[in-house]
C-alpha cells in the first residue's frame, strides 16, 4: 500500500469525516534529524515529501486531541512545520502543486483548522496561524485565477506528465491538457464566496475521495461566525514561495511563470498562458515544462505581480 493511501485515505480523510483512524507512528512521522522531537522519537526520523509531513502531523494532532491524550508533541510538530514553511516558502518545494498533491496539502491544513477549533483556547494560536496561511494561499491563488475563480497556474510536481499529459475538466469546455487544478479552483471559489462551476457544481464531486471529499469541510468553515468566513486574501506579493512566481495580467488573460524549476524526478510546469472567455470558456494557449520553452511575451500594458 502506498504512503498516500495510508496518510490520506486511512488517516486524514477519515479524521475529516469524524471516523476512526490510526495515529501515524514510526517512520510515518517523517521527522527531520534536526527536529527537537527526534531525540525522544528516533524511529520517527525518515525522509519524506512535504505533503507526507503535513498529513502525518495533522493526523497525529487530530488523534491526540480526540483521544484526550497529551497533544504537546503533536502540536509542537505542526507548529514546527509552520516555522519551517515560513522560511522555505508556502508548501515548501511543492508550491502550487496540482492534483492530487494540492488535495493532500489542503486536506491537511483543513484538518488542522478543524482540530484547532476543537481545542478551544488551547488551539487559539494555531488557529490564528492557520487563518493567516489560508489568507496567504488565497492571495497567491488569486494571482493565477481567472475572474470567475478558475485557477490556471504553473506548478511543482506536474505529476500527470509521468504517464503522458492527462486531461482535466474546466468550468465549461470539458477535457483539455494541462495541470489539473480543479481542487484548488473549488477551494478558492469557496473561500472567496464565488459560485462553483465545473465538476464542483455537483454534489457528488464533494464526496469523491479523488475530488472534493478532502476539502468538503471547507464549506462549513466559510459560514457566518466561522473562522474562514469572508476571508480577506493577503496580497500574493507578501508571500514567499520556494520559486518566485511572476504573473502578467491583462483584461483578456494572464501569463504566470515560476523561476527556473527545481531539479527532481518529476517535471515542473514552469509557465502557463490562458485567455479568458465569457461564461468560463477560458482557453489555455500554452504551457512550458522544465524550462524547455521560453515564457511568451505578455501584451503591452499588462500588469505585473510577483511573490516573494
Amino acid at each position: 500500500m502506498g504512503t498516500h493511501a495510508i496518510l490520506f485515505d486511512q488517516m486524514v480523510l477519515p479524521a475529516l469525516q469524524r471516523k476512526e483512524f490510526h495515529r501515524p507512528q514510526g517512520q510515518l512521522l517523517f521527522l527531520e534529524p534536526g527536529s527537537p522531537l527526534a531525540k525522544s522519537n528516533p524511529a520517527g526520523v525518515h525522509s519524506g515529501t512535504p505533503n507526507f509531513k503535513e498529513m502525518s502531523a495533522a493526523a497525529a494532532l487530530a488523534f491526540d486531541v480526540r483521544h484526550r491524550v497529551s497533544s504537546a508533541d503533536s502540536l509542537a510538530r505542526v507548529l514546527e512545520l509552520k516555522t519551517l514553511q515560513k522560511n522555505a516558502g508556502l508548501w515548501f518545494n511543492e508550491e502550487l502543486a496540482p492534483e492530487p498533491h494540492t488535495l493532500y496539502h489542503l486536506a491537511a491544513r483543513l484538518l488542522e483548522t478543524v482540530v484547532a477549533l476543537e481545542m478551544g483556547a488551547a488551539g487559539a494560536a494555531l488557529l490564528a496561524t492557520l487563518v493567516a496561511e489560508w489568507r496567504s494561499w488565497c492571495g497567491v491563488m488569486s494571482m493565477v485565477a481567472a475572474p470567475d475563480g478558475e485557477v490556471f497556474s504553473p506548478c511543482a510536481r506536474f505529476w500527470n506528465l509521468r504517464h503522458g499529459p492527462t486531461p482535466h475538466f474546466d468550468s465549461a469546455q470539458g477535457p483539455r491538457q494541462g495541470p489539473g487544478l480543479q481542487v484548488a479552483t473549488a477551494a478558492l471559489r469557496c473561500l472567496l464566496g464565488k459560485p462553483q462551476l465545473g465538476p464542483a457544481r455537483t454534489e457528488p464531486w464533494w464526496h469523491n475521495p479523488t475530488g472534493g471529499a478532502g476539502i468538503e469541510k471547507l464549506r462549513s468553515l466559510v459560514a457566518p461566525g466561522q473562522p474562514l468566513h469572508a476571508l480577506r486574501p493577503i496580497d500574493g506579493n507578501q508571500t514567499r514561495l520556494a520559486k518566485r512566481l511572476t504573473v502578467h495580467r491583462w483584461q483578456g488573460g494572464h501569463i504566470a511563470a515560476l523561476d527556473r524549476p527545481l531539479t527532481g524526478d518529476e517535471p515542473w510546469c514552469d509557465w502557463i498562458e490562458v485567455r479568458y472567455g465569457d461564461h468560463g470558456h477560458h482557453q489555455v494557449t500554452g504551457y512550458g515544462v522544465d524550462g524547455q520553452t521560453p515564457v511568451p511575451p505578455a501584451p503591452a500594458g499588462a500588469l505585473v505581480a510577483r511573490s516573494l
